[in-house]
């Protein structure tokens, strides 16, 4: 089973996971984004929208934003696009992903901990 025949309520249930609201970003320092994201995101938002696909989305919101990450932090962390990432094949946690993040420098494998990019079936 694919990571996108999930849903959150099922992933929940399935893994007997609890629902805690924390800040993500609370200790972060805001930063500026470049112009080439201010305008990529402008162009990019009308075709990803009116494609109406993941796909779409995926290539012109997403990626420019990936890219802008990779220009502020660096080797902070690694971007990995379209890699499968088998966490638990027994339970169908495994599947191609659109983007996987790592900390650490960009390496041929995916190296852990990791930070994945989840699609949902239904909105939470």
């Amino acid at each position: 089973m694919a990571y996108r025949d999930f849903s959150f309520e099922e992933v929940v249930e399935k893994f007997n996971l609890s629902q805690k609201s924390t800040p993500l970003f609370a200790e972060s320092n805001p930063v500026t984004i470049s112009e080439w994201l201010q305008e990529s995101l402008i162009y990019g938002k009308k075709i990803a929208l009116s494609s109406g696909n993941e796909k779409a989305r995926s290539e012109f919101i997403i990626a420019p934003i990936m890219l802008e990450l990779e220009r502020i932090f660096g080797d902070q962390f690694a971007i990995y696009s379209g890699k499968n990432l088998d966490a638990d094949k027994e339970n169908g946690l495994s599947g191609e992903c659109d983007f996987i993040i790592s900390k650490g420098e960009q390496t041929f494998t995916i190296q852990f901990p990791v930070l994945r990019s989840w699609k949902q079936k239904k909105p939470i």
